[in-house]
Formats: structure tokens, sequence, C-alpha cells
């Protein structure tokens, strides 16, 4: 979580004095941070205190800024804007890049998600065909997280990352090492060649520094959001191609990033290279009325065994492509928020605060003007900070995941559902182009049901998904309104809700006292909000099923436990099956029939997948 703005300013002088004592250390680059350190961002999590600036500044480097000439050389950038808003380029340089005019050097890529293509590929099967493969070539797998690379376990020959990562390289490139598995390394390293033969990108790319992991919460679901992590993913895919010889099938799997890349707006944000390979290999796959893993090793193999024909439409999709989409041009947002803390430095915070406000008028959307607001009310606190909470309240009406004002907001009720559970499933279905699409995002969402204490904030998102996908309404009271709410509320139908605590990185011998506590708490909040005549059960999403001896808790408290998540990502698994054999969107009858024979509705949910709470056993 991020350090408020105005708390960090009021203990600046003391955060200043522990910093400082670090001076002398080497790895602490002082010189290059104390004069800016007051317009620093303070992040918070379980593990460590980081500082990010909002522009860097690089004026503390003379030689750089008096340059008459700079040249910037990088092969993938995420954003061309950093380069105005970070390293001071003239946003009339960004406007006509030296680049090359045609794609020459690309190589031959087989992009394909075979899971789009057939939705009931597991990725145990996808699993097991990859390591099959690396008994003849060097199969390489990018994985977000050690949670997920334990998935590849009992089939890698070699799990590394950051700290053991050259050595294996180094072997890829002069031997068969068979499957490795890289943990987060989707930038700076090369495999050209034989070093990797067939590159898997398994599940979403996940930020790495607080900061960016922050940002990304604050731009969920936006244009800036989805062009953030096809950059990633599109760092990740050019891992395996390093010369325009070079041949690669690069295989993209994982029920969340499959539901990513099946959203055509997705799609856009990839460099006209990458979707024009990507649109190949689906034209490509039409011939196949079936398509099972004898079927994606057969097509894989026009790639692997370089295939004439498979060669020549290659290279026929990059004829005459150019390798950057033409700029726009319009680079104000970078430009006015570049301008704003040079011009903030220097204690000149009127101009400072026109220039923000500058970028403010020039935001896109909802959630990009949001954030620019809470970027404004920043500046703003400096000189009036009653104002800058004004600034902080007309943020947060644009993005809900900006920081909370002082004062908090007024809380918004979940009122009673106006339909039934399968007029609302069916309104939900009725989103997405067809059921395929709709069993693809929910099979993410079911993948996303995992306890992991390395993604709290995405399991309690896919909670509150999984109430519109069945038909109910979900809010997320304690992460947007901060007061005290529990992490999740349904509206179940009638005046009945559930009040749900997500404690998904758990790792207790039995639920403690004090998720038990967070429980009862968030019942208090419930009553204090909602007339008499509702009815909520308190539901703890927890690892262990059985509470502290310490513990209390009501008596209609529900638990659902580790066997429960695993049977309701059965259902789920079986609802996006059930829904791919109407071979249409179902009607009401059919809906209803659905959720009820995967034990989905409202009456059989928490019989089905929670438990009675009970209190551990006391060991002697």
């Amino acid at each position: 979580m991020r350090v408020t703005y105005w708390a960090f300013e009021q203990q600046f002088s003391k955060v200043l004095d522990i910093l400082s004592s670090w001076e002398e250390k080497p790895e602490f680059v002082w010189p290059l941070v104390k004069e800016h350190l007051r317009f620093a961002r303070c992040f918070i999590s379980g593990a460590k205190v980081s500082f990010s600036f909002p522009c860097l500044p690089v004026e503390v480097l003379p030689s750089f800024c008096d340059a008459k000439r700079r040249i910037y050389l990088t092969a993938t950038l995420a954003r061309d804007e950093i380069l105005v808003s970070d390293l001071g380029a003239e946003s009339a340089a960004l406007s006509s890049p030296l680049s090359p005019q045609q794609v020459s050097d690309l190589g031959d890529r087989m992009i394909v998600v075979p899971q789009i293509k057939n939705i009931e590929l597991t990725d145990d099967e996808l699993r097991k065909f990859v390591k099959g493969k690396s008994l003849e070539l060097n199969c390489v797998v990018i994985v977000p997280s050690h949670a997920r690379a334990q998935l590849w376990k009992e089939h890698a020959d070699e799990i590394v990352d950051a700290s053991n990562l050259q050595p294996v390289v180094s072997r890829l490139r002069s031997e068969r090492v068979g499957l490795v598995v890289l943990v987060n390394k989707y930038d700076g390293v090369d495999l050209p060649g034989d070093a990797c033969r067939i590159l898997v990108l398994d599940d979403l790319p996940s930020a790495r520094g607080l900061s960016s992991r922050y940002e990304d919460s604050v731009f969920k679901g936006s244009t800036e959001f989805r062009s953030r992590l096809a950059h990633r993913i599109e760092q990740g895919m050019g891992r395996g191609i390093r010369a325009a010889d070079d041949f690669c099938a690069v295989m993209l799997m994982g029920s969340r990033l499959v539901d990513f890349l099946n959203d055509p707006r997705s799609i856009d944000e990839f460099t006209p290279a990458t979707k024009a390979q990507y649109a190949l290999v689906r034209t490509l796959l039409r011939q196949y009325s079936q398509f099972g893993i004898i079927e994606f090793a057969e097509f894989l193999n026009y790639c692997l065994h370089l295939d004439p024909k498979w060669k020549q439409a290659s290279r026929k999709a990059l004829v005459d492509l150019p390798l950057i989409e033409e700029r726009v041009g319009d680079f104000t947002i970078a430009a006015k928020r570049r301008e704003a803390f040079k011009c903030a430095s220097i204690n000149q915070h009127t101009r400072a605060i026109e220039c923000l406000q500058a970028a403010v008028n020039a935001g896109a959307d909802d959630a990009t003007t949001g954030w620019l607001k809470q970027e404004l009310a920043e500046y703003v606190n400096r000189i009036n900070p009653a104002e800058a909470q004004n600034i902080q309240r007309s943020a947060i009406a644009l993005n809900s995941q900006v920081l909370k004002p002082i004062d908090g907001i007024e809380y918004i009720r979940v009122n009673p559902l106006a339909k039934t559970q399968a007029e609302n499933g069916i309104e939900w279905l009725n989103k997405f182009e067809d059921q395929n699409s709709a069993a693809i995002r929910i099979n993410a969402i079911a993948e996303s049901l995992i306890f992991s204490k390395d993604h709290t904030e995405e399991f309690e998102q896919a909670w509150c998904d999984l109430a519109g996908l069945l038909g109910f309404v979900g809010q997320r009271p304690e992460r947007d309104f901060r007061d005290g709410g529990p992490d999740v509320l349904w509206s179940i139908g009638g005046l009945d809700y559930w009040v749900i605590e997500c404690k998904s990185g758990s790792d207790h011998n039995s639920i403690p006292k004090r998720d038990a506590d967070q429980l009862s708490g968030a019942m208090v909040w419930f009553e204090g909000r909602y007339n008499q005549k509702t009815k909520a059960t308190p539901v703890l999403v927890h690892p262990l099923g059985e509470f502290d001896q310490l513990a209390s808790f009501s008596p209609l408290t529900r638990v659902i436990e580790e066997e429960g998540l695993a049977a309701l990502r059965t259902a789920l698994h079986g609802l996006g099956r059930g829904l791919g054999s109407l071979h249409r969107m179902p009607n009401v009858p059919e809906m209803k029939d659905l959720f009820f024979g995967w034990k989905l509705n409202s009456e059989a949910f928490l019989t089905t997948f929670a438990k009675a709470a009970i209190k551990a056993r006391t060991r002697s």
C-alpha cells in the first residue's frame, strides 16, 4: 500500500533523519535523491519499504541535462511518454524517432494460444506436452511467481530466478538442458537459436516494484493497464528470437492470460508485428474442427520443422509492416508532468500546479484523470492542504483506487437483487461475444481462487467478480471505502447478504483470533449500515477450517477452506463446459439448471462449498 502524501509530508523530517543515516552505505545512492526526497512516494509491503518519484530527478546529472544531443536506445519500451516524463526528452523528437522502416529481424515466430481454440485443454495437459518436447529440444517457461513455478516442479529440469539465472542461460546456449522455468524474468534474457525453440508464457505477468504494483491496482481495467500488461507479455515473447534467421514457437497458457488475450482491446495494445503474427496463427487454426494435443503438436511442427509453406506465410505477414505504428504526437500529459516536477523542485509551486492542471485536463479516461488529480493534490498539499483534500475527493470520484481522503468517503449500499439469479447470470453472459468467451472468463476467475500469500489482491477481486458471474452483486467495502467493512460483500437475493473475509495468505496452524475478530468486526459494520430487515451470514475464506481456541465467532459462521475451494473451482470449470455444450447462450431455465446442477445457486452454495465453523482440538 501507499503511504498517503499528507502523512509523508508531516513525517518527512523523521524520514530524512532515518535515510540520511545510510549515506555512507555503498548500495544507497544518497547524493542522487537527497534534494528531491520530499517529493518521493512511499510504499510499504510485508517485506520492505520503497520510495519512487513522480518523475526521475535527472537534473542531478548535469552532463546528461546539458548535453546538446541525447540518443535513447531501446528494443522495448512500455510507453514512449516515459522518455518525456522521466528523461526529459523533447516531445517533438518522439513524434519522429529513428527506427527501421520495416520489420527485418523478427524471425519466424509462431504465437499460439491453444486454450482459446479449445477451452477443454487443461494446464496440466499442456505442461505434460511441453515436458515431452523438452526431451528433444530446449523449452523455456516464464512464470510470474515462485508459486506458479511450483506447478511445473515435477516437469522442470531447472527452476531459476535472478539469483541463479546466468549459469543456466549459458548452458541453454551450448547444450540441451530440457525444460527450464524462469521466475518473473520477462526481459534481460537472450535465448537465440537452439537455446529456446519452444517458449511458454504461463499466467499473467505481474509488476515487480511496489510502485508499479500500486499503479497496476490504480489503473486496473483501463486502457493504461492493458497497455502495461501487453508490454510485459510482448517483452516475454521476445526472449526466444534474437535474429532474422531464428525461429521459435511461443505458447501462451493459463486461464487469466488466456482471458486477457481473448479481449480484442488487449490485442490492440501489441506492436504491429506481434498483432500480424498472432492474426496469422488465428487464421490458420480455423482449418481445425478439432484441436486436441495431437493437433496442437502437429501445428507446432510447422514452425519447429521449418515447413516451407509456414515460412512463406510467416514472412508474408510481416512484409511492408512498420516496426512501430505512426505516432499521434500528443505527449501533453507527460510533458506537463515533467515540467510540474521540475518547477516544484525549485519551489515554484504555483507554476507546478498550473502544469498539473493542464495534464488533468488532457486525461483520456476516468482512471487516468483520477490518478492525475491525485498527483495534482500532492503538489497543492504543499501550499493548501485543505484544497488538496477537496481535489483528492474529486479524484476518488473518478477512480476508486486512488488514496482515500482524510475524512473518508460516504459508503454506498449494495441494493437487493431486482431480478432472479438466473436472469442476472444471463445479463453477465451477454457482455461477451459468445459462450466460449464467457467460459474463458469463468476459467480465469476460477484459477484466481487459489490460496497464495503472493496474490491476495487478485484473490479478493476474484471473489467479487464471482458474485457477478453467479448472478449476485459483489462489492469490496474494505478496499473501496476503508471504513472497517469486509473484504467482500455479496447480495444474494431478497434481503440476504454474505459478509466475506478472505485470508488467502495465512500460514498459521489454525484460524487465529485476529482473523475471527476481523470477521466479527465486519458483521458489526454491516449491522451499522444495513437495516434490521436484512440478514447477513459471516463467511471466512481461509486455508484452514478450524479456529484457534482463543477465537470467538458466531454460530452462523461458515468457512470455505482448501477442500471447499477446490470443489468450487471444479464446479466453475463445469459451468464453463456446460455453457460450451449448449452452442449458444442459455435461456433463463437453462441458466437456472446450470447453477442448480453445479450447486452454484444461493440455496446450495454454502452447504456445498463451506463448513460450519468449529474450534481446533487442543493438543496435549
